[in-house]
């Protein structure tokens, strides 16, 4: 990416400069630096933003899918179900937990 954006930033200092010289010669217009600098500046952002884009796509193109079974599953929706604790133990949300007749257990 270094390399395309200080290509494109000496591309585009000797084509804006080149372009303001004929454009002076041409017509007697002048350029001014400041503007000039502007438009040099922006297409060096310009190809930097190009350049990192291109980068994350060819990385894109490059990952691998999960091996195994999980495959399939990643862009559907997961079809797994928790099985329900079993009754005669006592769950997280019940702290002092009941018996099988709902008696509880906590003291009272």
């Amino acid at each position: 990416m270094k390399k395309a954006v200080w290509i494109t930033f000496f591309v585009a200092i000797v084509g804006v400069n080149l372009v303001c010289w004929v454009g002076y010669q041409l017509t007697g217009i002048y350029v001014p630096i400041f503007l000039r600098l502007t438009v040099i500046l922006g297409l060096t952002v310009m190809a930097t933003v190009f350049a990192g884009t291109f980068m994350l796509i060819e990385k894109l193109e490059q990952e691998k899918p999960l091996a195994g079974a999980q495959t399939r599953m990643t862009l559907q929706a997961s079809t797994h179900t928790e099985d329900p604790p079993p009754a005669d133990k006592p769950q997280a949300s019940d702290p002092g937990g009941t018996t099988k007749t709902g008696e509880s257990r906590g003291p009272e």
